[in-house]
Formats: C-alpha cells, sequence, structure tokens
C-alpha cells in the first residue's frame, strides 16, 4: 500500500513533513536494490545506499539516485570484500568453518573473489560530503554479514543526533569469525538510547540428521532482522515534531501498528488529525489477518511441511496471546 494514496495519511502532518524533506533511509547492504521495506513511502522516502562489491555498485548505479562504493565500518582503510557464491553471503568476514561445516553450509560461503576496498565510516560520510543534507539516517537498515556492529559503531553521531529506528540482520553464533552478535549488538544500540522491540523471520539450522517431512523438532536459532526503536516512552529518548513524525511512519512500515498509535495519539496527533492517523492506521492492521487467512487457504497440501512454512511466514507477524478465545478486547 501506498501511504500517500490514503486521503487520511496525505492529509496528515506526517505526510506535510515528508514532502517537504523526504524521510532519510539508509540501506547498509543493497544489493538488489532498496530494501522493500521503505516502498510503501514513496516519494515520501529518499534512499542513500552502500554497496562495496564493485559489479553490484555498478548495476545499483543504473537504478537508483544515491549510491555510494564504501564499505562501512568503524574506521577509515582498506579491507579485503570475500564475494562467496552465494552472493548474499559476501562479506569482508571469512567465514568461520566450525559452522559451515557443522550444519552443511559451507558450499554457499565458497570465495569466488576477493576485491579491495575502502572503508569509512557512516558518520564520515553523513557529516562530511553529504553534510547539508539534513535527514539522512532517520532510518537506517544494515544487512552485511557480520559486520553490522562495526558499521554501528562508527555510526555512533548518526544515530545519536537523527536515526529513530534501526532494522539489523543479527546472527545468534558466528557464522563468520570474528563477528559480534545479537546480544552485542543489542546492548550497543540500548546504550545509544534504543530499544529492542522484535525480530522479523526467524532462521534456524540443524545437522540434519532427521527428516522434516515427517519429523520434528527445535533447531538452533540462526538470524534474524532485529527492530530497534528510540521510543519516546521509555523515559530516555525525547524526539523532536520531525523525530516522532519518523517515528511513526517507520513503527507502520515495520508493522508494529499498536505502538504508531501510541505514538501520534500520545504526542501530536489531537482532534481531526487524531481521528485521521486512527482510520488509516487501523485499515493498515486490518490487512494482517485477511493476509493471514488468505494464505492459509491458499496451502495446496496439508503436510507437515507446508504447515511448517506456514508457520515461518507469520511466528513472529501476529501475537494473540493477550487476546482471550472469543476475540474480544481485554
Amino acid at each position: 500500500m501506498n501511504f500517500s494514496a490514503d486521503a487520511d495519511f496525505a492529509a496528515s502532518a506526517a505526510s506535510a513533513a515528508f514532502l517537504e524533506h523526504p524521510l532519510g533511509f539508509i540501506d547498509v547492504g543493497a544489493r538488489g536494490g532498496a530494501h522493500a521495506v521503505i516502498a510503501p513511502l514513496g516519494e515520501l522516502a529518499s534512499v542513500l545506499a552502500f554497496e562495496p562489491d564493485p559489479e553490484e555498485f555498478s548495476k545499483l548505479q543504473r537504478t537508483m539516485h544515491h549510491v555510494e562504493p564504501w564499505a562501512l565500518s568503524h574506521k577509515a582503510g582498506i579491507a579485503e570484500f570475500k564475494v562467496f557464491n552465494c552472493l548474499t553471503n559476501s562479506s569482508l568476514l571469512r567465514p568461520n568453518e566450525l559452522y559451515t561445516k557443522r550444519y552443511s553450509m559451507k558450499t554457499k560461503w565458497t570465495t569466488v573473489k576477493t576485491v579491495r576496498v575502502q572503508t569509512t565510516t557512516l558518520d564520515k560520510i553523513l557529516f562530511g560530503p553529504r553534510k547539508r543534507e539534513r535527514h539522512w539516517g532517520e532510518f537506517v537498515k544494515l544487512d552485511t554479514q557480520g559486520t553490522e556492529h562495526d558499521i554501528l559503531r562508527g555510526a555512533a553521531r548518526t544515530l545519536k543526533e537523527r536515526t529513530v529506528a534501526v532494522l539489523c540482520e543479527v546472527e545468534f553464533f558466528p557464522i563468520y569469525k570474528g563477528q559480534k552478535l545479537f546480544s552485542e549488538v543489542e546492548l550497543f544500540l540500548r546504550k545509544m538510547g534504543f530499544s529492542f522491540y522484535g525480530l522479523h523471520g526467524l532462521h534456524c539450522r540443524s545437522s540434519k540428521l532427521l527428516n522434516k517431512s515427517h519429523q520434528g523438532g527445535r533447531e538452533r536459532l540462526f538470524h534474524s532482522d532485529a527492530v530497534f526503536f528510540k521510543d519516546p516512552f521509555s523515559g530516555g529518548s525525547k524526539l523532536s515534531m520531525r523525530g516522532l513524525h519518523a517515528l511513526f511512519v517507520t513503527t507502520l512500515l515495520l508493522g508494529y501498528y499498536d505502538f504508531a498509535l501510541e505514538i501520534a495519539l500520545g504526542t501530536w496527533a489531537r482532534g481531526a488529525e487524531g481521528r485521521r492517523l486512527r482510520r488509516f492506521v487501523r485499515r493498515l492492521a486490518e490487512k494482517e489477518p485477511a493476509a493471514l487467512q488468505a494464505d492459509f487457504r491458499s496451502l495446496s497440501r496439508i503436510t507437515s511441511v507446508a504447515v511448517g512454512k506456514f508457520l515461518d511466514r507469520w511466528q513472529t507477524r501476529l501475537s494473540y496471546e493477550d487476546v482471550p478465545e472469543d476475540g474480544s478486547a481485554e
């Protein structure tokens, strides 16, 4: 859904703010193009992408207005970028064979080539060559195969002064040598004033000693996308009006509809503005159970694998444990 196509959102103060200066979305690790999460904002968002693979950078230049070839890190220098046969696994870090062998994933981390690249920090870019563009970094997405913590370290000023939301891939065991894990990323961002809100898409691994078509069991959590917000109600984050508008739309983009309403109605949205945004958010939220039901009806075969894939898609999207069996509000 394009937010601007909704009359209630189009008439809101948040829409007016981003018509004047689009939301500054930074996509670090932009192979294949800008992350789909930003699409509903359309022209109300501007994307600054980073991609160190020279071939992929050249492709992105043909389709994106703002793209940089830097490999972001915690410091400036020269590094070796390893391109693996599964391109989306490419990284500045070496694969950890202890786990790629153990979980039969070694073929996805076979080195195709190594490229020497320049590293720098996000702060050096945003407060240097792009210092006149004041809104880059309001929403930051990171997917760099193990170096996310280093990039966040090099973005301390951006995180403190501009960012209200972070979408960051995290691992729960070190598939790359020397990488920081989820707990360390969460602790760093917590110190920077962010609250952890959820995991989007849980990916697990096992030694594959059982047949999942007719045998089940728990597996080791591998990686996920973690969501962090500067929560204005936590007592630690004081946001400008621009920051509140940015937080409102990013919570919508990431599916935190109840929190989005809490932000709008608890801060600036009074009277007609509050009624408009309440209608808009409810319309967005109504699509969730409708999509769930449609997805369930589309199951072609009711097998353990089909049901398992269905649950994989929805397990972190909807939660009903606080709702009575009859569906009424508590």
